[in-house]
């Protein structure tokens, strides 16, 4: 949604290409791997097990901290050798392609500005 205004009314252009969500759900994914990078100090490209935790909840990821935590600790680290790899942690919660952003593609747009009358010779779209 694209909110424009002008000195006499507020247009509004929209969209129902779904496509758009992606760049949200990528942001999310951008703002994990972030929150991932504040917990591996070393940038080495793993935490360890016992920082699950904070990672979850610092994602809001987490739910139900003992159980699911525990359930989520075996699935990221099925070896148990006591760290959680950056793209096992990315990939399960975050599975989209992050490449979304690279391929511009053209949709639909919507307009409606709300007025009851509208001059079609004074409205130009380029």
């Amino acid at each position: 949604i694209w909110i424009m205004g002008s000195e006499t009314h507020l247009s509004l252009f929209f969209s129902d290409d779904l496509r758009f969500l992606r760049r949200e759900m990528d942001s999310t994914r951008s703002l994990a791997r972030f929150q991932f990078s504040k917990l591996d100090s070393n940038n080495a490209g793993f935490v360890l097990t016992h920082q699950l935790t904070d990672l979850l909840r610092s994602c809001d990821l987490l739910f139900e901290p003992d159980e699911y935590v525990k359930l989520i600790a075996e699935r990221l680290d099925p070896e148990f050798t006591g760290v959680i790899l950056r793209e096992s942690f990315i990939n399960e919660f975050y599975p989209w392609d992050n490449n979304i952003d690279k391929i511009y593609y053209q949709y639909n747009v919507f307009h409606y500005n709300g007025l009851c009358r509208n001059s079609i010779e004074s409205v130009r779209y380029s």
